[in-house]
């Protein structure tokens, strides 16, 4: 379970350095984000405290962002949708973090339907957990958090035994 960081090149529509995935790469587990909060360290350090309580490593899962860059009018969505869907090819649990990813495979925002059992036809086999974006997790109440990610950890738990 080495964490490790996939390499992606650059945007092909404007040139810009991709963030790749990140993360126990091998996982079935994903834990995908509406951006990189790699530079948002009070984001980053309240899931990895909200993942902590709820049972799970972050360094177990693969870290999947559905913006590869940041968001722009410049680049299509399109790109970005169809190079997330690459990355969460074998996925058997993700926990969808953002309003953009979870409206592009789900058709809702992730603050609607928060901390419920999803399907997308989008992601065949996987069980989706959505949630707001990970900042809400760092600056507000996290109720709705924690039952997300409870849910989470308890369909990761299921897959082990």
């Amino acid at each position: 379970m080495d964490s490790m960081r996939k390499e992606t090149g650059a945007c092909p529509q404007c040139g810009k350095q991709l963030i790749g995935c990140y993360g126990n790469l091998e996982s079935t587990s994903v834990i995908l984000l509406d951006y990189s909060i790699n530079y948002l360290d009070f984001a980053q350090k309240a899931l990895h405290a909200e993942l902590g309580k709820a049972g799970i490593q972050m360094s177990q899962c693969k870290i999947v962002t559905y913006w590869k860059h940041a968001k722009d009018d410049e680049c299509q969505e399109r790109f970005h949708t169809q190079k997330t869907l690459s990355d969460l090819l074998g996925a058997k649990e993700i926990l969808m973090l953002g309003t953009d990813c979870c409206v592009a495979y789900l058709g809702y925002p992730g603050s609607e339907i928060s901390g419920t059992i999803q399907k997308s036809k989008f992601i065949p086999g996987a069980a989706i957990i959505p949630a707001s974006n990970v900042i809400g997790m760092a600056k507000g109440p996290i109720g709705e958090y924690r039952i997300a990610l409870k849910k989470f950890a308890d369909l990761r738990r299921r897959k082990k035994k």
